[in-house]
């Protein structure tokens, strides 16, 4: 079985907003806006990774049990995945 490896699929504009991070796809005129834990995500699939190296950088960072930051950063790559700004590679 195949681990699930995620990855940008396209580069925004990017510009920092006290500990926001705002994207804008200047092809499309789409904006996109990341909490500081979804732009944590954004900066770390710079190179692709998997949910567990994410998950694993996360933790570093902040209190969090494996259990919730796997299940929160899964919900949010649903999310990237759903506007395109990610893809998954099986």
């Amino acid at each position: 079985m195949s681990i699930p490896i995620y990855r940008r699929e396209i580069e925004l504009l990017e510009a920092e907003l006290g500990d926001e991070l705002v994207g804008l796809n200047p092809d499309v005129g789409l904006c996109f806006g990341f909490n500081d834990v979804a732009a944590a995500v954004w900066r770390r699939l710079k190179e692709p990774a998997t949910l567990e190296q994410l998950c694993d950088t996360l933790r570093t960072e902040y209190e969090v049990s494996a259990e919730q930051c796997a299940a929160e950063v899964a919900e949010l790559l649903e999310d990237l995945l759903a506007k395109g700004l990610v893809s998954v590679k099986n």
